[in-house]
């Protein structure tokens, strides 16, 4: 782990960049970092029963992704900026999300962060948060659906 210019801290677990396609993570785990447990920039993901627990985000995209039957648990802001969330999305990405769980009793953690023109959709996900943590912040252009 290691801090870039003053107050972002850095420091993923499965890290993916945006000219990386058709990736698959499948029984993986992702703990303990100070920024994501999985931050994937590509386009054609697909997560099955991936785990990530104690990241700062434990998921973030920013392309197009699946994730089927995963957990996130337990986001962990160590310092730096932004925000503490199970599941973030951003830029222009569309992400689905199946049959998934994510749990947290941190009031600060937000179970889903929808910014910029991203898309996602959630089927059969089961949330247990804190009672004044936020399910969901989505900005003005970005959109979530549960269906």
């Amino acid at each position: 782990h290691h801090i870039i210019s003053g107050s972002y801290w850095n420091g993923d677990g499965f890290p993916a960049e945006g000219d990386t396609y058709n990736l698959r993570f499948i029984d993986t785990v992702a703990t303990g970092n100070t920024d994501s447990g999985y931050d994937l920039k590509g386009d054609g993901i697909t997560m099955v029963r991936a785990i990530a627990k104690d990241n700062k985000r434990n998921f973030r995209f920013w392309g197009r992704a699946r994730m089927i039957d995963s957990v996130g648990r337990d986001p962990h802001r160590r310092g730096g900026i932004g925000s503490q969330a199970q599941v973030w999305a951003g830029h222009d990405a569309r992400v689905s999300i199946t049959n998934s769980t994510f749990t947290d009793n941190r009031s600060n953690t937000f179970v889903f962060a929808v910014e910029g023109n991203a898309k996602m959709t959630t089927r059969k996900v089961k949330v247990t948060k804190a009672r004044a943590a936020r399910a969901a912040v989505v900005e003005r252009n970005a959109e979530l659906r549960r269906l």
